[in-house]
């Protein structure tokens, strides 16, 4: 394991600040290189903490029916905050 936080960025690729790596039992889930709304944020956590990506694979599809499901339920959506 590299001894520092930029060692390590440097054995993950990470070319870009800011990035964020989403882990799942040490595997690479998903990467993000941009600065993102907090619902895309919230989604993507819940993407990779539910283990959703293991079965949707498409990341635009699961924040969509994340949001239409969210909106069923009353809770107000707003993909641009």
């Amino acid at each position: 394991m590299p001894s520092t936080a930029r060692a390590w960025a440097k054995t993950l690729g990470v070319d870009y600040v800011p990035t964020t790596i989403f882990f799942d039992q040490g595997r690479e889930v998903i990467r993000i290189t941009t600065m993102l709304k907090a619902f895309h944020v919230q989604s993507i956590m819940d993407y990779v903490a539910s283990g959703a990506y293991r079965t949707e694979a498409k990341l635009q599809r699961y924040i969509q029916g994340r949001a239409d499901r969210l909106q069923d339920q009353g809770a107000p959506v707003d993909l641009w905050q």
